[in-house]
């Protein structure tokens, strides 16, 4: 037997099925990288003192996955698939924690369950591919689990016990907060749960278990205590870096944390077949292990973590889809335990099968459904084929993005072998690339000025945000529409295009 309980059979079996969901990443990595990854490779360029400092007030996400990055590409490279490669073996090692912390109270069965279904969530493959911190938040959650799950099933540990209990708890708990903020909710649901769990216990032996609870939740808040500090800060002034959140409640709530935090990545149409398994599932995890103290947490940290999360998000907009990710955990984990509570093989098999293909279905349907598809390469590659051809990119933001996405299509070259010009814009958004641009960035009027009279112009555009083609057809009268990219090519321009532009503008703006 390994230390985590597993037979030497069991965890080569369990190590395939985490090989196999590796295997599923690698092939479902069939798109381009997009905003928020190029803006990942922007952080991970900056040196680690940098990130580490007061700087970091501009950027509302924690340093701890950029510094990873940093390291990462400083060892493997530019490319697409090695920048992916650190979020899918975080991805991976989380799995594996997800069966080690299932194994001892539940049984292989349930370990080999949660293993499958998280190595098929639609959610769990969309942010392993992604080049943010989500997946390692996850990952953090799940780790502390560990330590809270020591403190509550032995309230009473003595000293050797209660250490790792704490770490395991306070470096999750930390992990967490460092790859997002909105984790800060963690902490204070996790307490809760040991309250309402062991609220009878916590004052015997002279208020062990409180003690050993407050010193986590101390370490924890200290270790925290500076990107709290860099939070306040934000929070003091409007954050245009997270302005696009909108603020919801009520019905709208419920359905966006409904459609994001329970394993399928949307609840329509034969979803909901998905959708009502699983919540078939969750009850019978209570109803057939209630008995059992790890089911009885679970479930009231799914409670509790999800009520925290809604409170807080309705009084300061912070619900969105990748925020939601994290609490996938609780489900996956009860509707493994209910697969694995299963005493026949047979119907163990046919309940774990079923679940598989409306996995399997749900997986694909979203990856196209949701599938954001930037098409910064293509774009770049044009522009590229003709030594006559230059690109034009409104706002530093989108300078800084598009020079981070030549670097990955270009990994090779030393310098992008585009021409790239930026353009101001008058839009309030992603203050994070304020003043981060070396080259003077160019009013309209005055590309004419510093572009010679027979160059191609090429604008590339973030459809709705940063879009300067969409303004040069506006200005002509023409209605732009939209493609199926995000962000999109559009060209061949000329100079005094962009000069009408401001001449239009004017002329509306003396008008009105």
């Amino acid at each position: 037997m390994t230390r985590a309980g597993f037979s030497i059979r069991e965890a080569l079996f369990l190590a395939a099925l985490i090989i196999a969901a590796i295997i599923v990443r690698i092939e479902l990595a069939d798109y381009s990288l997009g905003f928020d990854d190029f803006a990942s490779l922007f952080f991970a360029e900056q040196p680690l003192s940098v990130l580490w400092s007061d700087w970091m007030v501009r950027e509302t996400n924690p340093p701890l996955y950029y510094s990873m990055l940093h390291v990462w590409v400083s060892l493997f490279g530019h490319s697409e698939m090695a920048i992916r490669w650190l979020s899918i073996i975080g991805a991976a090692v989380g799995i594996a924690m997800l069966a080690m912390l299932v194994r001892p109270r539940f049984g292989i069965r349930a370990a080999i369950a949660v293993v499958v279904l998280t190595g098929l969530s639609a959610h769990h493959v969309f942010f392993s591919l992604a080049a943010r911190g989500y997946i390692f938040a996850f990952d953090g959650v799940v780790l502390s689990l560990f330590g809270l799950f020591a403190m509550i099933e032995q309230p009473q540990m003595d000293r050797r016990h209660a250490l790792p209990a704490v770490a395991c708890y306070a470096i999750g708990s930390l992990v967490a907060i460092y790859s997002h903020t909105t984790m800060v909710i963690w902490p204070v649901a996790a307490t809760a749960g040991v309250f309402v769990l062991r609220w009878r216990t916590l004052l015997e032996n002279r208020g062990r278990l409180l003690v050993i609870l407050a010193i986590a939740n101390l370490v924890v808040l200290v270790g925290a205590a500076w990107w709290l500090s860099i939070t306040v800060i934000q929070m003091r002034g409007v954050n245009h870096n997270i302005s696009w959140i909108e603020p919801v409640g009520g019905r709208k709530l419920a359905r966006l944390v409904s459609r994001n935090s329970y394993l399928v990545r949307a609840v329509d149409g034969a979803e909901r077949i998905t959708f009502v398994m699983i919540a078939g599932l969750i009850v019978l995890a209570m109803v057939r292990t209630w008995s059992t103290l790890a089911t009885r947490a679970i479930t009231i940290l799914l409670v509790l973590a999800t009520v925290v999360f809604c409170a807080v998000g309705y009084v300061k907009p912070i619900v969105a889809p990748r925020t939601l990710f994290w609490l996938n955990v609780f489900p996956l984990l009860l509707v493994a335990i209910a697969i694995g509570s299963i005493k026949s093989r047979l119907g163990y098999l046919a309940v774990l099968a079923t679940m598989v293909g409306l996995f399997v279905a749900n997986l694909s349907w979203s990856h196209w459904t949701f599938l954001e598809e930037d098409g910064y390469s293509e774009g770049l590659m044009h522009v590229a084929a003709d030594p006559n051809r230059v690109m034009v990119v409104e706002s530093e933001a989108m300078g800084n993005i598009v020079q981070r996405a030549c670097r990955v299509t270009y990994p090779d070259k030393a310098r992008c072998p585009i021409r790239i010009f930026t353009i101001r814009t008058n839009k309030k958004a992603d203050v994070w690339a304020t003043g981060t641009i070396a080259e003077p960035i160019l009013p309209w009027n005055r590309l004419r000025e510093v572009i010679p009279l027979r160059t191609e112009i090429y604008t590339l555009g973030r459809w709705g945000i940063y879009d300067p083609a969409s303004k040069i057809y506006k200005s002509y009268w023409i209605k732009p529409t939209a493609g199926p990219m995000r962000v999109r090519l559009d060209g061949p321009f000329s100079a005094e295009h962009f000069a009408h532009v401001t001449t239009n503008l004017s002329d509306h703006a003396q008008r009105k």
